[in-house]
């Protein structure tokens, strides 16, 4: 890879950067523990090298080039506050870009494969993402607020596919898996960050966000026999497994015993909502508060502490799968 940046201030108050990097991955696929022939007809649907090749050999490669640029504008409204806007282009370039694993598999491994529409060699993922946000201290420094809003295209998006089935050669249950790029979703969110010190010793950190994500296009065979939707019936859902609203609150106050002691006391509330459990988002998990609280003491190389977890006893699911 190859990285630039550059700088320039426009006024005292006014700066712009751009950023940008050059970014090559070549991947390598390599058989497994065994012996693996690849036929003509394989070979030409996938455009791979039709031959056999011999265990934890390599029998196919790609590179994968990228440009990806950031810019940024910082305004600073005072010496303690500033705001900015960016833009940024990002690409995934990963192992899981190589559906290679059902090529070792029985003919009927290679059909369950391609009946979900795996693909060898898939595309890297991209996204452009758009935020604004705020960073800044007031009231001398007690309290230390961040804040962001962005907007994000994901397209080329990752979608794990799997088909489970009972093989009629051998008899056996069999499971091919892999990822498409069969996505396309917008994000938005808005993020929240607060330290304070009202007083001496007494310490609040809070934070929270909106994270929402608005599928634009979806497809994967086994969802759809599973939920009914195809296609466009997908559009307009969430991204599965990761919560909409999140949020953590916690205090702590710190005091004087004596003059070698000291005292403590704190509280913590963590809370998620709900997760869909795939992209038909018509099974859920609740969402979840998590309680915690803790006092103790401190003198010397001496410490003490009490402390209670899930202080409250929910016993929602804290994830899931399909």
């Amino acid at each position: 890879g190859v990285f630039g940046s550059a700088s320039y201030e426009l006024t005292d108050s006014l700066t712009i950067n751009a950023e940008a990097r050059f970014q090559r991955d070549k991947i390598f696929a390599f058989a497994g523990g065994r012996a693996l022939t690849i036929s003509p007809t394989i070979a030409n649907q996938y455009g791979l090298t039709a031959g056999s090749y011999a265990p934890l050999s390599s029998f196919y490669n790609r590179s994968y080039d990228n440009f990806l640029p950031r810019v940024i504008v910082n305004y600073d409204v005072t010496p303690d506050v500033m705001v900015y806007a960016t833009f940024s282009q990002a690409a995934n370039v990963s192992i899981g870009s190589f559906n290679t694993a059902f090529l070792s598999g029985t003919a009927n491994e290679v059909a369950a494969a391609q009946a979900i529409g795996l693909e060898v060699v898939t595309q890297p993922e991209k996204l452009n993402n758009y935020e604004m946000g705020l960073k800044g201290k007031f009231l001398d420094g007690r309290l230390l607020v961040s804040a962001a809003a962005y907007v994000a295209d994901w397209k080329n998006q990752y979608n794990n596919r799997t088909s489970i089935f009972v093989d009629p050669a051998t008899k056996v249950a069999a499971i091919v898996s892999g990822v498409a790029n069969s996505g396309k979703t917008q994000l938005k969110g808005f993020e929240l960050d607060i330290n304070a010190e009202p007083f001496d010793g007494f310490v609040i950190n809070a934070s929270g966000s909106i994270n929402d994500s608005d599928i634009k296009s979806f497809s994967d065979p086994s969802i759809s026999k599973l939920t009914g939707l195809i296609g466009a019936g997908f559009a307009g859902n969430q991204l599965p497994l990761t919560s909409k609203y999140s949020a953590n609150l916690g205090a702590q106050y710190t005091g004087d015993l004596a003059e070698d002691m000291t005292w403590f006391v704190r509280g913590d509330l963590s809370y998620k909502s709900r997760q869909f459990v795939d992209a038909g988002n018509l099974t859920w998990i609740k969402g979840r508060a998590l309680v915690n609280a803790r006092i103790g003491f401190t003198r010397g190389d001496f410490s003490l502490e009490a402390f209670a977890t899930n202080l409250f006893n929910d016993k929602n699911y804290i994830s899931v799968a399909q």
